[in-house]
């Protein structure tokens, strides 16, 4: 399967300044996304300057 991330439905967008990257474990219904609030779940975390 490939995915053209320049499409829109394959972007998110966060002005926050720290947040974090989830992808739920198997078998994942939805794509990997970014949270903003729960931590715990957070694979990766962004520091978004």
């Amino acid at each position: 399967m490939s995915l053209d991330f320049m499409e829109a439905r394959c972007q998110t967008h966060s002005s926050r300044k720290k947040f974090g990257l989830c992808d739920d474990p198997p078998p994942a219904k939805n794509p990997a996304y970014i949270d903003e609030t729960n931590g715990a779940k957070w694979i990766a975390v962004v520091i978004n300057e």
